[in-house]
């Protein structure tokens, strides 16, 4: 069998010619024109994708929108941090530490001179221990009794003072070293027989008694002192910070690239040295937990670079056009399905004309081939003749095998453009309709050029895709300027201070310096909500940032992108409107050229049908050979199937120009709700 089609056509009719009767395919569906476009519309696998793409650009414009919702942020926040003490702060606790320990020997050595002097009977104050100049006890009560006298005497009032050598001469004489001036006196009034002075008893009771009192007082402060230094321990080495935060924040960005944000934050703040207790008297850093609550309104207005409207909206509007831009596409896409399955239809409508009359000849041939063979037994006609009879219905046959094989081929690429599952519809459908018989009006092309220009769907895509590019290339403009950012933020904070935790509670005093109420944990919700209601103070806070860019080249390398992805989009609109004009025009000469074909086919066909029906009756009247017979038949079959591709041609070309005008497919709110289909093949 010869085969001048396609190799892949060739195997498939091949095959199927060469399958057994038992496994013929179920009989195909049959489609006419309508069904086979709105199939195409709901299975098309290039209609799904291209609904995809518009369903991913409204995701990109929700994303884009997404910059400015409002947006509500809850944190909490905790750490902890460990550092070294710096040299300044351990030197202070050594210092702290030394003085102590000194104090503790200054006041115990204070106390064994005045127990010295006390066992001597020495009623003086003793000397201040260095760096002391006085040491008093300052009472009203000791003052009524005459006890607020100093514990000791300062080192210059002893030595090198006017005073104090007076002091010294006059205990000397009355009172010199070992001398008792008790006994003294008391024999001396007896010789003078006078009463006994009880005013001097008084007062060495009294001198016995002040000493005695500085002695227990400068044993007691050395005593507390030991015990302070032995509490406070070792120096610390390191620190540590301890926090823990709740912040809750509402922002709300603006087109116009301002944004507004109402924040409240409470926190908490422990810091100590390592291994000490809060306590200061246990060794602490001294530094009470601090609780902090705070309300504030911030906002942000950029003053540059067009006070960020251009740049803050860019986004958005740029997904705005691109999705504009996708919902065209997807129209077009559906458009030019809709073409793909139109011709696809009228190329199966054609072969399907072709096969019939091909087998109409093929009828007509073994008609032809029977009557001579008839003929040839009765004598009446020369084997010769039957011989070219059988050759033209050879000739026949082969070109109807042919055309079964284009059938076969034009329904796998019917199904292959509607998108039907080639398991469930085997070839392919059938095409059910016909090529009409009256012709459509030439349509004006100056008016379809005008009309094209408005109702191309890929043109308007692209013009929404140069709009895109244009909003990126303002925004990259705008970048370029230099960014000042004006920050306010305004609001009120309250701040609490927990009191120590005292490691022994029974010897603390309250301090009326010290906060009231319990001692609370940095992470107490009592601390947080005693900073609560505690007393807020206004807190006021503005900035001004700006940036100087040396070079700015990333603003310059974006600003030259979008420049170039916007030259590229008006060069691709102008050049695709430039294509649909020479397309309309060359498809409207086309469509009069196909017309002019078709309509003189037409003449020929009937001329042909004419003689041909002449044709077989002088053959039957014997006056008319074969050979004039069989040529007829072939002249009047290859009229009618120069015809059918004249139609073909035809319909094939007005569906093309539809298509190129804007006109095939009827769309209202992206939905399809109308085809152009007059003229084209229709259900008979």
């Amino acid at each position: 069998m010869r085969c001048s089609w396609s190799a892949r056509a060739c195997a498939l009719g091949l095959a199927l010619l060469a399958a057994p009767r038992a496994l013929a395919q179920p009989a195909p569906l049959e489609l006419d024109l309508e069904r086979a476009v709105r199939m195409t519309l709901e299975l098309s696998p290039e209609v799904r994708r291209a609904a995809l793409e518009v369903t991913f650009r409204e995701g990109q414009l929700r994303e884009a929108s997404g910059t400015f919702d409002t947006v509500l942020l809850a944190r909490t926040t905790g750490g902890y941090v460990e550092t070294e003490l710096d040299p300044d702060s351990l030197q202070q606790e050594l210092q702290r530490r030394e003085g102590l320990f000194a104090l503790a020997q200054t006041f115990a050595k204070l106390r064994d001179d005045i127990a010295d002097r006390i066992a001597k009977r020495q009623f003086q104050p003793p000397i201040c221990p260095p760096g002391f100049t006085s040491v008093r006890i300052e009472r009203e009560a000791e003052s009524e009794f005459g006890l607020d006298q100093p514990m000791c005497i300062p080192v210059g009032l002893g030595t090198n003072t006017p005073e104090g050598l007076s002091s010294r001469a006059l205990a000397a004489i009355l009172a010199p070293p070992g001398a008792d001036l008790t006994g003294i006196s008391s024999q001396l009034r007896d010789i003078l027989g006078l009463p006994t002075d009880d005013r001097i008893t008084e007062l060495e009771q009294l001198a016995q008694e002040q000493l005695e009192r500085s002695q227990r007082i400068a044993g007691l402060v050395a005593d507390r002192t030991a015990l302070a230094l032995e509490r406070l321990g070792l120096v610390p080495e390191t620190e540590f910070r301890n926090t823990l935060a709740l912040e809750l924040r509402f922002d709300k960005p603006f087109r116009n690239g301002s944004l507004v944000g109402l924040e409240a934050r409470l926190s908490g703040q422990e810091v100590n040295y390592v291994g000490k207790a809060l306590d200061p008297a246990f060794g602490g850093l001294g530094l009470e937990n601090e609780f902090r609550s705070g309300f504030h309104l911030a906002f942000l207005q950029p003053l540059g670079k067009g006070r960020g409207s251009v740049s803050a909206q860019a986004a958005e509007k740029a997904a705005g056009f691109s999705l504009e831009g996708s919902r065209r596409r997807h129209e077009h896409r559906q458009t030019e399905q809709v073409l793909a399955t139109v011709q696809a239809h009228i190329e199966l409508v054609a072969a399907q004309e072709s096969l019939a009359l091909l087998e109409q000849s093929v009828a007509s041939q073994r008609a032809i081939f029977e009557a001579m063979q008839t003929l040839v037994k009765v004598g009446e006609r020369a084997r010769t003749e039957l011989t070219r009879s059988q050759a033209g219905l050879s000739d026949a046959e082969t070109g109807a095998a042919q055309a079964r094989i284009a059938v076969l081929a034009a329904r796998s690429e019917l199904a292959r453009v509607v998108g039907l599952d080639a398991a469930k519809a085997g070839v392919g459908p059938t095409a059910r309709g016909s090529f009409p018989d009256a012709l459509v009006e030439l349509p004006d092309v100056e008016a379809l050029l005008r009309q094209a220009t408005q109702a191309r769907l890929d043109l308007r895509a692209a013009e929404q895709e140069e709009q895109a590019a244009t909003v990126a290339f303002d925004a990259a403009r705008a970048d370029l300027k230099r960014r000042i950012d004006l920050s306010l933020r305004v609001g009120a904070v309250s701040d609490y201070r927990s009191p120590f935790f005292r490691v022994l509670r029974d010897e603390f005093i309250n301090d009326p310096n010290e906060p009231p109420g319990t001692p609370v944990d940095f992470y107490d919700p009592k601390g947080f909500w005693r900073s609560l209601t505690d007393k807020y103070l206004p807190e006021i806070r503005f900035q001004i940032a700006f940036d100087i860019p040396f070079g700015n080249n990333a603003a310059r390398g974006r600003l030259e992108r979008s420049q170039q992805s916007l030259r590229q989009s008006n060069i691709q609109t102008r050049d695709l409107a430039r294509v649909i004009r020479e397309n309309v025009a060359e498809l409207g000469a086309s469509l009069r050229s196909a017309r002019a074909e078709v309509e003189q086919l037409r003449r020929a066909v009937r001329e042909q049908d004419a003689t041909w029906k002449t044709a077989m009756e002088l053959q039957r009247a014997g006056e008319l050979s074969l050979v004039d017979t069989l040529l007829t038949e072939k002249d009047l079959t290859s009229a009618r199937l120069r015809l059918v591709g004249a139609q073909r041609t035809y319909a094939s070309t007005l569906a093309r120009l539809r298509f190129e005008a804007g006109t095939l497919v009827r769309f209202e709110a992206g939905r399809p709700v109308g085809f152009d289909l007059t003229g084209l093949p229709s259900p008979s």
